[in-house]
């Protein structure tokens, strides 16, 4: 005899031995050592229902026939058997490309589950998670929007399939950004180029001074960073921020905060050979002046043509050996000791203004 499973029931089947000379009249099956049952029909298979799923069963078999009953068969195992219950899903928990789904198991329908299966966004393939428990961890695309649909497989098949999780977007911390520092007069002035958002928006950037505290700055560059001492050199960091957390930090930069330079009030042309140039300039509290250098320089270039030099006192210097007819760019450069040092470590320049050399 042969036994197969089903949904609470088991079919038998069989090959009749001889019938000792009078026709079978039917058949009988017993289920352990229970009381013999007439079976449906006097033909192979035999079905039998009304059994529990889950539950092992030894089945035997015999025929009847004017005589009386027969020798029983010997004993075949089955245990009936249906598909999975439908899981539960419980709660979704997005993370770096991937997703932790918690869930409750259905009913095992009589057999051992083989495998959990998954399907995204209601439609297309399942894919085997293994014989897993929960949660389990499935791999997505940051910044895409998910649901998730669970089910269970045994010997019997696939189950029904768990109802939709809610949406759900992985996503990670968003990358470094790079950052640009232009110093300015006790502040600094930060632009900066996004890097990737990890798959969710970011929400706010923050910086750092050193090694201290972070500071939310909005959302735009350049970050205005005020209150800084002139003079002082300071390392500064950015990050991003999204929903997943902060992100990491951008490469150190360097800005230097200091005072405007000079202001040039007048530069005209004396002669035709040079030009007379006057400013003005405050030094920074506690500093030491030593003097300025006034340069023309080639118009709309760095290339330094002529230049003069005058002491702290003064506020006024010719430029000589220019060229009538020509135009120059002028700018003046102050030259000054901070408190406490005795070296000239410290420099201003002015803004450029232009002079044309009389003809």
């Amino acid at each position: 005899m042969v036994a197969t499973a089903g949904d609470g029931s088991a079919s038998i089947s069989f090959t009749a031995g001889a019938d000792g000379g009078a026709s079978i009249t039917k058949y009988q099956y017993q289920l352990g050592s229970g009381s013999w049952v007439d079976a449906v029909g006097t033909s192979s298979p035999i079905s039998i229902s009304g059994l529990t799923n889950g539950t092992n069963y030894n089945i035997k078999l015999r025929a009847v026939n004017s005589a009386g009953d027969g020798a029983a068969s010997d004993a075949v195992s089955v245990t009936p058997r249906t598909v999975p219950g439908a899981p539960s899903i419980t709660s979704v928990t997005p993370g770096d490309s991937t997703v932790s789904v918690a869930f409750t198991a259905g009913a095992t329908g009589g057999s051992s589950i083989t495998d959990y299966e998954y399907q995204l966004n209601g439609s297309g393939s399942w894919f085997s998670l293994g014989t897993t428990s929960s949660p389990a961890s499935i791999g997505v695309t940051n910044g895409l929007a998910y649901t998730v649909k669970l089910r269970a497989v045994n010997v019997a098949g696939s189950g029904a399939a768990s109802d939709a999780s809610g949406s759900f977007t992985p996503r990670t911390t968003p990358s470094a950004p790079i950052v640009v520092a232009t110093a300015g007069d006790g502040s600094a002035s930060i632009s900066f180029t996004a890097g990737a958002d990890g798959g969710s928006a970011i929400t706010k950037y923050q910086y750092r001074l050193g090694a201290g505290s972070w500071v939310d700055a909005g959302l735009t560059s350049p970050i205005a960073i005020t209150g800084l001492v002139n003079f002082t050199t300071y390392s500064i960091q950015v990050r991003a921020v999204n929903a997943a957390g902060a992100g990491a930090a951008s490469v150190a930069v360097t800005a230097r905060p200091k005072l405007t330079g000079p202001t040039i009030g007048v530069a005209y042309s004396s002669g035709k050979q040079g030009a007379q140039v006057g400013f003005a300039f405050t030094r920074p509290a506690g500093s030491t002046l030593v003097g300025f250098t006034v340069r023309a320089y080639a118009k709309g270039t760095d290339t330094v043509v002529s230049s003069c030099q005058t002491l702290p006192n003064s506020r006024s210097c010719y430029v000589p050996s220019l060229t009538s007819g020509a135009e120059y760019d002028i700018r003046v450069q102050a030259y000054f000791t901070l408190a406490g040092e005795t070296k000239v470590r410290e420099t201003l320049e002015s803004a450029t203004s232009t002079v044309r050399v009389n003809i």
